[in-house]
């Protein structure tokens, strides 16, 4: 090959390659450049996802500035007949950091996998009527309002990782049954009167994490029959177990000598009647 034709190819293809923002596969097959902000579509195992790249850091309130620079998911369109999806982690060898699917409801899906590489949900899952089972990402941030509305989940479990629960991010769910979060989530779904009702449904708890307990904690979880609390938690709060009729037993994940230096309120436990069973006996 002439070495002129050579140098000036090389150059043509570097100077092509400098111009992407990002490649990646559309829903077409081919290639494209995907710039900032722009909307794009990619297909996966029966799905459609639109989706834009974010070359920006997120500000969220409070909780301040999140560096999820990458893919944002902002439509989920499954197939007729699909009853699973598993969200992508990269589109285009980038990471999908935040989803924000402002479609319509995908009534079909019965099972959702969030990938470990999403950080932040803005909106996605509201009235999926037919869900049954959701895995979040185990690197999840922020959950925001409404995220997860009217489904027919029954088993929940919110991430250690999360930092912020929005009001009524999962309410109106009354198939659910057992919630495993950190216990400062525990809380946030006592503050907000929107998820009020389906507290009631609850029969089994998981805190996972954490160190209080804040008071009235399970305040209107008067199906509750089975508690589960992590070695971290050294302080539980007035009433935070109280009024819980049907509450069976209180599983400490640490030893009996690690429940008694637990500070807890003289009514922590006020008009209950529950065993409270420790790792190495019952308390």
């Amino acid at each position: 090959m002439n070495k002129k034709f050579f140098s000036v190819l090389t150059a043509a293809v570097f100077a092509f390659c400098a111009s992407a923002t990002l490649c990646a596969c559309g829903g077409n097959g081919g290639k494209e450049d995907i710039k900032d902000g722009e909307l794009h579509t990619y297909r996966e195992n029966g799905v459609e996802y639109e989706f834009r790249y974010s070359g920006v850091s997120i500000s969220l309130g409070s909780v301040g500035d999140i560096d999820d620079k990458g893919m944002v998911i902002k439509g989920i369109m499954p197939d007729a007949g699909v009853t699973e999806i598993s969200i992508p982690s990269e589109i285009g060898g980038e990471a999908v950091k935040i989803i924000n699917d402002e479609g319509a409801a995908a009534k079909s899906i019965e099972t959702v996998t969030v990938p470990d590489s999403v950080t932040v949900i803005l909106s996605g899952f509201n009235g999926w009527s037919a869900l049954e089972s959701i895995q979040l990402s185990s690197n999840l941030k922020y959950i925001d309002y409404e995220v997860c509305v009217d489904t027919k989940i029954k088993d929940l479990i919110i991430p250690d990782s999360v930092i912020y629960l929005a009001d009524s991010a999962f309410g109106g769910n009354s198939a659910l049954e057992s919630v495993s979060a950190p216990a400062e989530m525990f809380w946030s779904f006592l503050k907000f009167s929107q998820v009020a009702s389906y507290r009631s449904y609850i029969k089994t708890v998981n805190v996972t994490s954490g160190n209080e307990i804040y008071f009235d904690t399970f305040k209107g979880y008067s199906s509750l029959e089975s508690a589960t609390i992590a070695q971290s938690v050294d302080t539980i709060g007035k009433r935070a177990f109280g009024d819980l009729h049907s509450l069976i037993e209180l599983n400490y994940l640490g030893t009996a000598a690690q429940w008694e230096k637990v500070v807890k309120d003289d009514d922590w436990n006020s008009n209950s009647y529950f065993v409270v069973n420790c790792s190495d006996m019952e308390a």
